[in-house]
């Protein structure tokens, strides 16, 4: 009998934590013409669900780069740069869109439509040696402003109807 029960709560502990996991229907915002929304990353944390920001162009900021990875600060003689990236959200596809950026923001220019995210890569240039840290992605909300993941939707709206008229004249 005590095993009887304990397995049932198991069970019943089981499928509270898989039903938690389960994806959120995408949603609708009024602010933004198109709004989807989808669990973030399963973490420690709470989840968090990712905003997309309608949009051809749009300014990418983040905090600079004063640390390495080990916590020391960047060396004075040394210099950190960016890269920007663009990952489609359908294929994976990864591209670069400007390397070598010096500031800690950038005017971004969607390719095309599409469902986008955008990464950072810093890069430490000493001597005559060029290392590469990992790409912080938008969709990671370890790496965005309050923990809030996001991503970019380029989509080009139909045309205006046009030729209104009173029918059955």
């Amino acid at each position: 009998m005590k095993k009887c029960f304990v397995f049932l709560c198991l069970v019943a502990a089981l499928t509270v934590g898989l039903t938690a996991l389960a994806p959120v229907p995408h949603q609708e915002d009024r602010s933004f013409t198109a709004f989807w929304a989808r669990i973030g990353g399963i973490g420690s944390t709470a989840f968090a669900q990712d905003v997309w920001h309608e949009t051809d162009q749009i300014t990418i900021e983040w905090d600079p780069v004063t640390m390495l990875d080990d916590g020391q600060p960047v060396p004075a003689e040394d210099t950190i740069n960016y890269t920007i990236h663009l990952k489609e959200e359908g294929s994976g596809a990864e591209f670069v869109v400007e390397s070598k950026v010096t500031g800690t923001s950038y005017l971004l220019t969607l390719p095309g439509e599409g469902q986008y995210r955008v990464g950072i890569q810093a890069a430490r240039l000493f001597a005559a040696y060029t290392a590469y840290a990992d790409i912080s992605w938008s969709d990671d909300g370890t790496v965005t402003a309050d923990g809030q993941p996001f991503g970019i939707i380029r989509v080009r709206l139909p045309a205006k109807a046009v030729g209104l008229r009173k029918g059955g004249s």
